[in-house]
């Protein structure tokens, strides 16, 4: 038997968010990096004014996403699932060098899970026909 797969079916996901301080606020200029032996090279966005960030066409597997600004403390986490068709939305809250606040980083926006002090979300997409 031959399959074949839709053109319009994905083989890739998505990495996007937004980075802000612990008042909500947007922070512009973070260099967010996405880093995995799937990838040949890092993924690397950097948040514009508004604090959005994407990183898109991820080859499935496991990474490590990096967000670091010359001002802030730098996240560092581990362990960032991509499939197909994934769109995973992280909301990164970043302090001042110094600051400490618990839990740090990731703020949840729909099903939780969490590593240590680390909280993130996934939200998965149906696939297209």
């Amino acid at each position: 038997a031959c399959f074949s797969i839709p053109a319009e079916a994905g083989t890739t996901g998505t990495i996007f968010g937004r980075i802000v301080d612990p008042d909500g606020y947007p922070i512009p200029g973070v260099v967010v990096s996405l880093s995995g032996k799937e990838l040949l090279t890092n993924r690397v966005a950097i948040t514009n004014s508004n604090g959005f960030y994407n990183l898109q066409a991820i080859p499935p597997g496991f990474y490590v996403l990096n967000a670091s600004h010359d001002e802030l403390e730098s996240i560092n986490q581990r362990g960032i699932i991509v499939g197909v068709n994934t769109r995973l939305k992280l909301i990164i809250v970043m302090v001042r060098f110094g600051v400490c606040t618990s839990p740090i980083d990731f703020l949840p926006t729909s099903c939780l899970m969490s590593t240590s002090s680390v909280h993130y979300s996934y939200e998965f997409l149906d696939r297209l026909p």
